[in-house]
C-alpha cells in the first residue's frame, strides 16, 4: 500500500502542528477508567490498577469542582464568542480574504461549511464556536468541536477544525475559554485541543499541562519530481498545505 501512495506522489505528514494533542481533563476518574478499558485490558497488573481507580474516582469530583471554579478567565477584550447554528457569507469572506497569491491554499464557501458542520450526519455531536470582533462585528475565527460519548457514558470533546487566518492571542484565548465553558455545560470528562501553529502551541502549553503525540499520520499529494519542469520560471510558486487537518480523518 505504501508503494502505491508513493507512486502517485503522496507523502506522510504529521498534522496538526507537530502532531501534538493537548488534553484538558475535568474528570480524572472517568478518563482513567476510559484509558483502562481502551488501552490496557490484557495487562498483568490490571487488577491492581483497577483497585487504584477507586480513590481516583472518589477524589475526582472535588478536583473537577476546584478546576471549574478556577477555569481560565479572560481579561476584558473586544472579542466575543458564541455558538452558531449556520454558516453565512461571513465564513466565506473569512476564507477568501486570507488567500495568498501564487499559493495553493484551501478556500471554502458557506455551502460547503454548512454541509461539513451542520449536516444531519453530525447534527447530534458537532458544535461551532465563532469569534466576533465587537469593534466592527466581523468574524475573525472559529473552532469546531465534536462531543463523543463512549459505551460507558464518558464524554470527550475534541477539536475537529480551527480557522484563525489573522492570528491574535486574544482570539485564541477567547475561543478556548468559551470551549471550556461548553465542556462544563455538557459534563465532558476531557477536552482535546491541537495547535495550528507555533503561536497557538505556546498558548496551549501555558494553559494545559497534559500533552501527547497524536497517533495518526495523514497523506498529502505534493508535486512529483517529473512535474517540477512545469514550474520553471515560476520562482514565486509555493505549495502550502492547510495549516489544519479540517477533518482529522473524519469529515
Amino acid at each position: 500500500m505504501a508503494k502505491i501512495f508513493s507512486k502517485f506522489g503522496f507523502s506522510d505528514l504529521d498534522v496538526p502542528f507537530k502532531n501534538l494533542e493537548y488534553w484538558y481533563i475535568r474528570d480524572y476518574g472517568k478518563m482513567y477508567d476510559l484509558y483502562i478499558r481502551t488501552n490496557i485490558k490484557s495487562h498483568r497488573l490490571l487488577p491492581l490498577i483497577k483497585i487504584s481507580l477507586v480513590p481516583i474516582k472518589l477524589i475526582s469530583p472535588f478536583v473537577q469542582w476546584f478546576k471549574d471554579k478556577r477555569t481560565f478567565k479572560l481579561q476584558p477584550n473586544h472579542y466575543k464568542c458564541s455558538l452558531c447554528t449556520d454558516c453565512d457569507d461571513s465564513f466565506t469572506e473569512l476564507w477568501k480574504n486570507s488567500r495568498k497569491e501564487n499559493a495553493t491554499t484551501l478556500c471554502r464557501d458557506a455551502e460547503t461549511l454548512k454541509w461539513l458542520y451542520f449536516s444531519k450526519a453530525v447534527a447530534e455531536k458537532r458544535y461551532v464556536i465563532k469569534c466576533i470582533d465587537t469593534r466592527n462585528d466581523k468574524l475573525v475565527g472559529y473552532f469546531v468541536f465534536d462531543i463523543a460519548c463512549s459505551e460507558k457514558d464518558i464524554k470527550t470533546m475534541q477539536l475537529k477544525d480551527a480557522y484563525i487566518p489573522q492570528f491574535e492571542e486574544e482570539i485564541v484565548l477567547s475561543l478556548i475559554a468559551f470551549s471550556m465553558d461548553l465542556a462544563k455545560i455538557h459534563n465532558v470528562a476531557a477536552s482535546v485541543f491541537w495547535p495550528i501553529d507555533q503561536k497557538m502551541e505556546e498558548i496551549l502549553k501555558k494553559l494545559i499541562k497534559i500533552k501527547r503525540k497524536h497517533k495518526h499520520a495523514y497523506l498529502y499529494n505534493f508535486v512529483n519530481e517529473d512535474d517540477e519542469l512545469d514550474l520553471e520560471g515560476h520562482e514565486d510558486h509555493e505549495f502550502i498545505p492547510s495549516p489544519i487537518d479540517p477533518d482529522r480523518g473524519v469529515l
